[in-house]
């Protein structure tokens, strides 16, 4: 009755982003509030505990359903534990922005990361980046530094002319 079609994993995988995005700004925006209600720095370490706690609830079914839970390996590798500090100063330095930022302002400055991820893949991984690429970062990085004091200069303006 009704006919198959067939989706490919580049189209799933897009998908799966748009969700992925889509649930960082619902839980971004959560934080922002919880923040704004309990206006203490406190709350913000308790949110990033529970995170860390479902997360790795939800990553251990997966392996363990998957059957590639294996502990010894977790528990016994530096690269995984020092990726697993990062990722925690990561999440509690996010949130401390989103706390501190404007919600736009924050996005914007998230939009870095890419620029950030090729030029450490040039030092750290010494990767050959073509100038092509080095060009469309350098304009990324323009828009980025454009949009976010266009942002502020609109703050300022209001700040000046509409305070109380």
């Amino acid at each position: 009755m009704f006919p198959k079609f067939k989706i490919n994993n580049e189209l799933l995988g897009i998908f799966y982003m748009l969700l992925c995005q889509f649930s960082f700004a619902t839980n971004d925006a959560f934080v922002k509030v919880i923040y704004e209600n309990y206006d203490e720095i406190f709350a913000l370490n308790q949110i990033v505990f529970i995170r860390g706690i479902f997360t790795l609830f939800f990553i251990l079914l997966f392996l363990y359903i998957k059957k590639e839970l294996n502990l010894k390996l977790i528990f016994t590798s530096n690269e995984l534990r020092m990726r697993g500090i990062l990722e925690s100063l990561a999440a509690l330095f996010f949130f401390i922005g989103i706390a501190l930022l404007p919600f736009a302002n924050v996005y914007i400055l998230l939009s870095m990361a890419p620029i950030l991820l090729i030029a450490f893949s040039v030092i750290f991984l010494k990767e050959q980046v073509s100038w092509i690429i080095w060009r469309a970062v350098w304009l990324v990085f323009v828009g980025v530094v454009e949009v976010f004091y266009a942002v502020r200069v609109e703050t300022i303006y209001n700040f000046i002319f509409f305070s109380k």
